[in-house]
């Protein structure tokens, strides 16, 4: 069946395909569209948008909506983009800056966050060390060419930061593009991409 609810504490509007059939076999899948209210808007005045996967057993590459003129559309497409599988959230928005925060591991203590990893003006990068010591933290172009040191002393235990604004270490601004962020502390070499926008 198809179920809605208004979750006013997160404000949001739910719609759940609970168990619904696929147009041709017996594939049933189940997943939501939330519909955040005009109290969640982004920097064009539109709706957020977000679809949850709890299952995904069709064989479509892709999803999409469309206004009922069906002249506006967006698409996702799993052959640009991750597959769309059991699990899997997607997030439409009009906000600049977006992106996954990729948080990558080197042994089990050493973690190192981007947030967010696409950006147009500044970028938040985040190291876990599980203990004080020295830590060397830059970021290099596609080359593998160091453009900017963003840490290379000693870093606290716990969490420890750094903002990256998207110049290199004469202070010019580097081109858009593809860029590595690489920690190496006692020996856990630990990277992680993020895109410059403009």
């Amino acid at each position: 069946g198809v179920w809605y609810w208004y979750d006013r504490a997160n404000r949001r509007f739910v719609v759940e395909y609970d168990s619904v059939r696929y147009s041709s076999g017996g594939i049933y899948d189940k997943f939501q569209l939330l519909v955040y209210d005009t109290t969640v808007q982004t920097p064009s005045g539109d709706n957020v948008f977000c679809e949850q996967f709890y299952s995904n057993n069709g064989s479509y590459g892709g999803i999409g909506m469309q206004d009922p003129t069906k002249t506006v559309a967006i698409n996702y497409t799993g052959r640009a983009a991750a597959p769309v599988v059991s699990g899997r959230a997607i997030k439409y928005t009009t906000e600049y800056g977006t992106g996954m925060a990729e948080n990558k591991s080197a042994g089990s203590n050493w973690r190192l966050i981007v947030e967010p990893s696409l950006f147009r003006k500044s970028t938040r990068v985040g190291w876990y060390q599980p203990e004080a010591g020295r830590a060397l933290l830059v970021v290099s172009d596609a080359s593998g060419r160091v453009v900017k040191n963003l840490r290379t002393g000693r870093a606290d235990f716990g969490w420890n930061f750094a903002i990256w604004d998207g110049t290199d270490n004469a202070g010019k601004r580097v081109a858009k593009g593809f860029y590595f962020v690489s920690l190496q502390a006692a020996g856990n070499p630990v990277v992680t991409k993020l895109v410059l926008l403009e």
